[in-house]
């Protein structure tokens, strides 16, 4: 049942490229297993009728596909659209996108805004689940579209229907201007815009279920759907790990705490980043020197402290391979004073009050077991042990977190690297995953990554120890903050 089941979840990542997380795979069982019910096949006809039916393939994807939206989401977006960017376009019409528009919500709450402020406006409403846009059509909301997020805005649907009693019908006028439509991100060769002709997308709470390659390209076909300064908005907690290649033409702005991308030309983005987009066809060389020096300046680098292991091995493994040489580091000299810091932190603060963020007593009981497991090598009793317990929504980035580790110790870094980007895009403030996450990169190679992610858990860090938290010191037992601060900083400085 096991090879089954991730044929299963293979399949539908290469169809979607949707990575389905483990929350929710308990959930497509019991879909798969109805189903074949359903259909009385067993689980070899059903994978055979998977890979010839594409309406088969359709329902599974519907299935897989989670739609968490309602009206107005992320209202602060909403209100950088009203008082910045829209203003500036009122006697035009404009062109909005909504490329994973769910049931719809987003998408009409886009339209209503530009609506209300007397621009006409034409709005696309994509996606990969069919069931999803059959109730865009119907035009028919009931009250789980509606939350505290975007309650200023919620009167402007009286202009696109009927809202009574917290059921709102959306008016046959107002559906003339919502263009919906089925897309496969993974696969645009054909799109609902043209080159060049949108002003605004909206492309939010997805990206968690991508790989970095299949962002990259996602973004480079939007970019190209943009009109000369339009935006695209990703979610709040998506957009600040989410970079551009230098040869795509859009820069990550900010007004206030709503970040963005904006499309601009290539020569103004050289202006604006200093960075010249590399010809295509050539590949970074690697020369003996340069490597020397890298190793060279690794060693420098604190290895050898009593980090918990599962810390540990990503980190030994990272370096080079020299059992013979000698680590000293600003990181080792200091390691005495480091150390004393975190008894202090454990000791006076680290029990002391709830506003420093003190994790819940489940949590940390949690961490103790799978960690302990891990630590004897034992990923089978991890897994179970993290299975057995009942996560709540708010701390699915620690169980993301914990899956990474036990992969990490099965050796699949991709499925871990996969994990524990999905637990840092949850909760930027997540430093313990970031940090995993660029050791684990610097590991496989991805060093330009690894030092982008090792400098977002700098900043991290910083917030982090400026503010006197304690509730991810029970995940790295007896190191500090500050520890790891030095770490990352030192990582940053030499990798190229």
């Amino acid at each position: 049942m096991a090879d089954f089941e991730k044929t299963i979840f293979d399949l539908i990542e290469s169809y979607s490229g949707l990575e389905v997380n483990e929350a929710h795979r308990s959930f497509m069982c019991v879909y798969i297993k109805k189903r074949m019910q359903e259909l009385s096949v067993s689980e070899k006809e059903f994978l055979r009728l998977l890979k010839s039916s594409e309406e088969e393939r359709t329902l599974l994807i519907n299935e897989a596909a989670i739609n968490e939206t309602y009206f107005f989401r992320e209202e602060q977006q909403f209100d950088f659209l009203k008082e910045h960017y829209l203003p500036q376009h009122l006697i035009e019409d404009v062109v909005i996108w909504s490329a994973a528009c769910s049931t719809g919500e987003e998408a009409l709450s886009l339209y209503a805004l530009s609506n209300s402020m007397g621009i006409k406006t034409e709005v696309y409403a994509t996606d990969i689940d069919t069931a999803a846009l059959k109730v865009i059509n119907e035009g028919l909301y009931s009250t789980n579209s509606f939350r505290s997020d975007g309650k200023k805005y919620i009167s402007l649907l009286d202009t696109l229907g009927l809202r009574l009693d917290g059921i709102f019908e959306l008016s046959d006028e107002c559906r003339a201007h919502i263009h919906t439509s089925y897309l496969n991100l993974s696969n645009m060769e054909s799109l609902p815009v043209a080159r060049e002709s949108v002003n605004i997308i909206f492309l939010r709470n997805v990206f968690i279920y991508f790989d970095i390659e299949l962002r990259k390209k996602i973004i480079r076909t939007l970019a190209g759907t943009l009109k000369n300064n339009g935006l695209l908005f990703l979610s709040v907690n998506e957009i600040a790990s989410v970079e551009c290649e230098d040869d795509v033409p859009l820069v990550k702005e900010h007004s206030g705490s709503v970040y963005y991308f904006r499309k601009v030309d290539l020569k103004t983005k050289e202006l604006m980043t200093g960075k010249k987009p590399a010809p295509k066809e050539e590949k970074p060389k690697v020369h003996d020197r340069g490597r020397e020096n890298f190793n060279r300046r690794m060693n420098e680098i604190e290895k050898d402290a009593l980090i918990h292991s599962s810390v540990r091995k990503t980190i030994s493994s990272s370096l080079p391979q020299d059992s013979s040489a000698t680590y000293t580091s600003s990181a080792a000299k200091n390691f005495t004073s480091v150390k004393s810091i975190v008894s202090q932190t454990g000791t006076s603060k680290g029990t002391a009050s709830k506003n420093k963020g003190e994790l819940p007593q489940d949590i940390k009981d949690i961490y103790s077991r799978v960690l302990s497991a891990i630590d004897t090598g034992n990923m089978e009793k991890a897994e179970a042990e993290l299975k057995a317990h009942n996560f709540r929504p708010e701390q699915t980035e620690h169980k993301l977190y914990m899956e990474a580790l036990i992969s990490n110790g099965r050796g699949k870094d991709r499925e871990s690297a996969s994990l524990l980007e999905k637990a840092a895009l949850l909760n930027p403030k997540f430093w313990p995953a970031s940090f995993q996450l660029g050791m684990l990169q610097v590991r496989m190679g991805l060093k330009k990554e690894g030092k982008k992610t090792l400098s977002s858990c700098i900043k991290s860090l910083k917030d982090y120890i400026k503010e006197e938290k304690i509730c991810y010191n029970t995940i790295v037992e007896q190191f500090s903050p500050a520890y790891f601060l030095t770490l990352c900083e030192n990582y940053v400085k030499i990798l190229p």
